[in-house]
């Protein structure tokens, strides 16, 4: 990972990124490439579960996961 980023929000970003993917298998989508359609319930669950704090890391965590794959950032 870039190293001008701090090791603790790398940790936050590994973290989110499971989460992220767990949840994609859970309800049966390929979290790569992300659809806009997994993006949005993967939002809408973050809320309903009151984990709305951790969008900004979430969506940041999908983007990089999608760059590093040279996929389309589904978050722009």
């Amino acid at each position: 990972m870039d190293s001008s980023i701090g090791e603790a929000y790398k940790k936050r970003l590994v973290m989110a990124r499971i989460v992220f993917e767990n949840f994609a298998n859970w309800e049966g989508y390929e979290p790569y490439p992300a659809s806009r359609e997994l993006l949005a319930a993967f939002l809408a669950w973050l809320e309903s579960t009151g984990r709305l704090s951790e969008l900004t890391v979430c969506l940041a965590a999908i983007a990089r996961e999608h760059k590093l794959r040279d996929l389309e950032d589904p978050t722009k």
